[in-house]
């Protein structure tokens, strides 16, 4: 649940992406011919330059092949760019142009100057005709390469070369039909969307990146809450109102023995009678409790009555904290039972920390780990019964019928 509140804020915090304009661009060779690919570079005043190949084959928005007007279209972010042309091995450097924001359908005609160009940037109207110089919108700027100034392109007459918004040079192509060239359903941000067949242009995309970043760390943090949520969720049965505690289980032998209440308790038993108290620990357990049973699988659990008995398969901590935590939520007290024989300290603590609360357990050991923190009873066979030493006091126990451990009858 808290993920929800703060993806809003992960995704807000990110940068906002950038409107994207459509832009026819046209290339005047002014009579020069070009070997290779001839690109017009775009460069912004910060983050990378787009990089658009035109070309002079007659599909729109190129108006006739081999006519020395060289054209492409694209979507670009961003209103003001620097301009220069890569051709014939060389680059050719231009200079500043700019549109105002609100700008929506945009025209580039670059003009080849010797060794450099001129570029001058315009508006296409809704009338398949471009803005020019003197119309009310955007203003636009043109400089010439190597100048050094730049100047807002005059009213008093049409623009040089063809006009770049609408493809007016005239024949059968300057009609509605002649594609990106005839207005605002040819060019982009117009009415119909500009395929850009084979031109190709290269744009940055680090805003993208950083949008799908912030989506997966918004996603990886509401998987991450809910599965703390459902781990650390109460039992099915258990009290889920305040005020509610559960009382302690009294001593498993009686008093002055350990209770389940207490968490994990170590058995130390001599190796010969290691096997020998499984059985009756196990029938102890399972007459007041369901039992997960935890052991190496050369160990064979014995048949006893009540519980039912559940064996885990497999006894890492993780794995049996998980396990007790499943049978938990059959809301009956749960006991576990580990055979460890010689689990070292680590592993003791691990199965400690990883029990559900309210879960008791037993570990039978033939070694002591040294965990001072954990409750110890001492264990050994005694002329057919067993002898169980606590901090409290010494128990003589025998197995009664349903192998069990209690107190002989006096």
């Amino acid at each position: 649940m808290l993920a929800m509140a703060f993806l809003p804020l992960v995704l807000w915090s990110m940068p906002a992406h950038a409107e994207q304009h459509g832009l026819v661009v046209r290339l005047d060779s002014s009579g020069a011919t070009f070997s290779g690919t001839v690109v017009v570079v775009l460069t912004p005043p910060t983050g990378e330059p787009t990089r658009l190949e035109v070309l002079d084959d007659g599909v729109a928005p190129d108006v006739a092949a081999g006519d020395g007007t060289w054209s492409s279209s694209l979507w670009l972010d961003g209103d003001a760019f620097t301009i220069s042309v890569e051709a014939s091995g060389k680059t050719l450097e231009g200079g500043p142009v700019s549109w105002n924001a609100t700008d929506s359908a945009r025209d580039l005609q670059v003009i080849v100057k010797g060794n450099s160009v001129v570029a001058e940037a315009g508006v296409s109207t809704g009338g398949g005709g471009e803005q020019q110089p003197g119309d009310a919108g955007a203003p636009r700027t043109t400089q010439e390469g190597g100048s050094g100034s730049a100047s807002t392109a005059s009213s008093a007459g049409p623009s040089t070369g063809p006009s770049p918004g609408s493809g007016s040079p005239s024949g059968p192509s300057a009609g509605p039909s002649s594609g990106p060239s005839s207005g605002p359903s040819g060019a982009p941000g117009g009415s119909g969307t500009p395929p850009l067949g084979n031109r190709t242009a290269t744009t940055s995309s680090s805003n993208d990146g950083t949008l799908y970043i912030g989506f997966g760390i918004g996603v990886l943090l509401l998987v991450g809450v809910a599965w703390l949520w459902l781990r650390n969720r109460p039992p099915e049965g258990s009290a889920r109102t305040g005020g509610l505690a559960v009382l302690p289980e009294p001593g498993l032998l009686g008093p002055g023995s350990p209770s389940l209440s207490d968490g994990l308790s170590l058995w130390l038993v001599p190796e010969a009678d290691a096997d020998a108290l499984v059985r009756p620990l196990l029938a102890t357990l399972a007459r007041h409790h369901l039992v997960l049973f935890a052991a190496p699988v050369k160990v064979v659990p014995p048949a006893v009555h009540g519980g039912p008995v559940y064996r885990a398969t497999n006894i890492r901590p993780s794995h049996v904290g998980d396990a007790a935590e499943s049978l938990q939520r059959e809301g009956r007290a749960l006991a576990v039972l580990f055979v460890g024989t010689q689990a070292d300290a680590a592993t003791l603590k691990d199965y400690a920390d990883l029990l559900p609360t309210g879960v008791g357990s037993i570990c039978v050991l033939t070694q002591d780990p040294g965990v001072p923190a954990l409750a110890r009873v001492m264990a050994h066979r005694d002329n057919g019964a067993w002898s169980v030493q606590t901090a409290e006091r010494t128990f003589r126990l025998v197995e009664a019928r349903d192998g069990a451990l209690e107190e002989p009858a006096a």
